[in-house]
């Protein structure tokens, strides 16, 4: 059997995570059990890139009063782009539509993600403005 690097099993976490927040689904209770014994194969410097991962992931329940009807499609190449700069501490070029509908080039630096299923959140910080920004789907 093929070793899961720490990008794998994080990415498993996250999934069983997303499967509880959401409710009671099949799978969820297994789920966990099979990625605790995961767990405990990896070696202890996996272990703390992994830490370091889980350190910076939220996963809770979206409020019955947030409206979801109107979520645009997400661009098929956006979570990919996500997930390799949120593993690799790499920075994010995007253009941004502000609330008055100016369009402008933000650069960030991902800090943190949060999971309200179905949407996500980056927190991440924008050495431009020297400030934090969140970035939602």
């Amino acid at each position: 059997m093929a070793k899961l690097s720490v990008a794998e099993v994080f990415a498993l976490l996250v999934s069983v995570a997303s499967m509880r927040a959401a409710g009671n689904l099949p799978f969820a209770r297994l789920a966990d059990t099979g990625l605790a014994k995961i767990e405990k194969a990896l070696p202890p410097d996996k272990i703390r890139e992994l830490r370091r991962f889980l350190d910076c992931f939220y996963v809770g329940q979206l409020s019955p009063m947030v409206d979801i009807s109107d979520l645009a499609a997400m661009d098929h190449e956006l979570l990919p782009a996500f997930e390799t700069a949120f593993l690799q501490r790499q920075t994010l070029r995007f253009q941004y539509r502000g609330a008055k509908g100016v369009v402008t080039i933000r650069n960030v630096e991902p800090q943190a993600m949060l999971i309200l299923p179905p949407l996500w959140y980056l927190v991440a910080w924008d050495p431009t403005r020297d400030a934090f920004r969140d970035l939602s789907r």
